[in-house]
């Protein structure tokens, strides 16, 4: 386990000023993803000429506007991701959170779109949360909010009991999986902004980034935004 002050992957002393974090030769040597489709954020797909888009979301189009992932999920961040979930590895957590904060602010500025007026990191179930003590998307949310100074709406949705672990399933009984998967948290009206950002640790098919959006749509989003660590190509 690093030390505080100790890059997290290869141990090398950092200044006293960056505590949790790694160093620019480990950070440069990450899995970047290159850029693809800006609306569903896979690499892998070409982009249609005056379609601003790939072919698969120019016929059936996603529920968000916009998917950045910024890695893919290769070594040494799948594992990263993986302890930061499963072993509370949460100098590891707030190494990538840093890189998605820093991140997202950065995309905003370089390509002039306007910041969300909201962040909404993805719930966990009652179960799953109880399980892990913590939701991994709560605090990636947490240090995007502080960094840039966009608001965090918290509990105005929760994950239905019904929806099982998305882990392993191929993609049509992940989409199947996540039908009615999100609901308003509470009985009073839910209102969202017209703008706003899903946050998630891994984004595969997008069946939970369309659930999710699609219930801030019925409460008054015309914009959704999804952002993650890492973008992943679905399964067959």
């Amino acid at each position: 386990m690093p030390l505080p002050h100790q890059c997290q992957l290869c141990l090398q002393a950092l200044p006293a000023r960056q505590p949790i974090s790694l160093c620019r030769q480990c950070e440069s040597d990450l899995p970047w993803l290159a850029p693809g489709c800006p609306r569903c954020g896979l690499a892998s797909t070409a982009i249609l000429p005056g379609a601003g888009q790939c072919a698969a979301c120019t016929i059936d189009p996603p529920p968000f506007y916009h998917c950045r992932g910024l890695f893919d999920f290769a070594p040494p961040v799948d594992d990263m991701i993986r302890h930061f979930k499963d072993n509370e590895d949460f100098a590891a957590g707030k190494a990538l959170a840093r890189l998605l904060s820093e991140q997202f602010v950065r995309h905003h500025q370089e390509f002039r779109r306007p910041l969300p007026s909201a962040l909404i990191p993805v719930p966990l179930s009652a179960r799953r949360l109880a399980d892990r003590g913590f939701n991994q998307a709560m605090m990636l949310t947490q240090a995007v909010s502080r960094y840039s100074a966009v608001p965090l709406l918290d509990a105005i949705s929760r994950r239905t009991q019904s929806a099982i672990d998305q882990r392993g399933l191929g993609r049509t009984a992940r989409q199947h999986n996540m039908q009615d998967a999100f609901e308003p948290a509470a009985a009073r009206r839910l209102t969202v902004p017209e703008h706003v950002a899903i946050i998630d640790d891994v984004v595969t098919t997008g069946a939970t980034a369309s659930a999710l959006a699609r219930l801030l749509h019925r409460h008054g989003a015309h914009f959704v935004d999804v952002w993650c660590l890492a973008r992943v190509e679905p399964p067959d």
